[in-house]
C-alpha cells in the first residue's frame, strides 16, 4: 500500500520526532567538530542526514512514485502497439 501522505496523528509524532533528532544529532556533531572529534562527528552528521531523511519520507514517497509513474508512461509511449 502506498503511503505518501500523514495519514493519523501517530505519523505527525513520529516525523515530529525524527525532525527533533535531526536538529540534536546536528547540533552534537558541532559540538565533536569543536572538540576535534571526527570520527564521532562524522557518525553524527550520518544520523543527521539519515534522520532528516526520515523526517521528509513521505514527500520522498511522493517524488518516488510520481517518477516512477513518468518511466512507465514513457515506457509505453516507446512501445509498439499490440494488435
Amino acid at each position: 500500500m502506498k503511503r505518501i501522505k500523514h495519514s493519523s496523528i501517530s505519523d505527525y509524532i513520529t516525523t515530529l520526532c525524527f525532525v527533533g533528532l535531526t536538529i540534536l544529532s546536528y547540533v552534537k556533531a558541532n559540538e565533536a567538530i569543536s572538540e576535534n572529534d571526527p570520527t564521532k562527528s562524522f557518525i553524527l552528521f550520518l544520523l543527521s542526514a539519515t534522520f532528516f531523511s526520515s523526517a521528509l519520507r513521505f514527500t520522498i514517497a511522493r517524488v518516488f512514485y510520481r517518477v516512477h509513474k513518468l518511466f512507465i508512461e514513457r515506457r509505453n509511449e516507446k512501445s509498439p502497439p499490440q494488435k
